[in-house]
């Protein structure tokens, strides 16, 4: 890539992040037992719980935590330390009064809409992560919630054990955004929090499917927060180096029409291995990870 080009990202990296930790945490929701039963075929009496709401649900402990700015305030609070507040950036991605529940709220809601451009880099990308990890799957869950390994290996979700986690992932971030993120100043205190947020999230979110379909129950909430971060990353990355030019589909479900390039892929080669049972899954795996 070239080095203007490099620069220009480098210019955007605030906005980059904290639109990128928006979008990771876009199904907080879900990490949540109610969730799971709602979404149960053995279950007739529904809880109505809307995992879109998950900040209205806590704001009682948000607010003991002082952590609704970290959800509620505009986008633009944060990145303005780094970016001056007439950059156009600022009105192209409506960080001006876009919120992080915002994301969490709107993910699910219409179409992409003008003006809206953040939210729709975010809605692209769960439509696409949700596709392709999905397949269409029909089979809900029935008497419990299981969580697959790739290689089809099953454990039970504990459900009444997911708003303990969800809760200590709130401490965790309490503590993160006391130290870190209300004194953000440099480079390295963004990458901190950054790195940090992925961390918790990733320890808390591993326990759970976002997909609550018995065929697609190998997709964790961590799986699915990573790749939708990540595809909405490379969507905001492209319209930063096209002047913010790029035009998002009018549906989320035509996610196919915007075309990504990847830049590499990352194995967990210790997860890998430790899924096997026998010496011969050991080798096959070997195998696999040299291709």
């Amino acid at each position: 890539m070239p080095v203007n080009k490099i620069d220009t990202l480098k210019k955007y990296r605030a906005a980059i992040i904290f639109s990128e930790i928006a979008a990771l945490l876009h199904d907080l929701g879900k990490l949540d037992g109610r969730f799971l039963r709602e979404h149960r075929g053995d279950i007739k009496e529904k809880e109505n719980y809307d995992h879109k709401r998950i900040i209205d649900y806590d704001k009682g402990e948000l607010s003991g935590l002082n952590l609704l700015d970290f959800f509620c305030l505009p986008l633009s609070n944060l990145i303005v330390p780094f970016i001056p507040s007439n950059d156009e950036i600022l009105n192209a991605w409506n960080l001006t009064s876009i919120t992080l529940n915002d994301i969490i709220e709107k993910h699910h809601k219409g179409d992409i809409k003008a003006g809206e451009k953040l939210l729709g880099f975010v809605k692209l990308a769960d439509k696409k992560d949700s596709a392709d990890d999905r397949l269409m799957p029909l089979a809900k869950q029935k008497g419990k919630t299981c969580l697959a390994s790739p290689f089809g290996k099953e454990k039970d979700v504990d459900e009444d054990k997911l708003e303990k986690l969800r809760k200590e992932f709130y401490l965790k971030l309490a503590n993160l955004w006391k130290h870190i993120g209300t004194k953000l100043g440099s480079d390295n205190s963004l990458f901190s929090f950054r790195e940090n947020i992925l961390i918790k999230w990733e320890c808390v979110s591993n326990n759970t499917p976002a997909e609550t379909r018995r065929a697609a129950n190998d997709v964790t909430l961590w799986d699915h927060s990573y790749a939708t971060a990540s595809i909405a990353k490379a969507l905001m990355v492209d319209d930063i180096l096209n002047d913010f030019t790029s035009n998002l589909p009018k549906k989320p479900t035509q996610h196919w029409k915007r075309r990504l390039r990847i830049l590499g892929v990352g194995w967990n080669s210790f997860r890998i291995y430790k899924e096997a049972q026998t010496l011969s899954g050991i080798a096959g795996r070997n195998k696999l990870i040299e291709l």
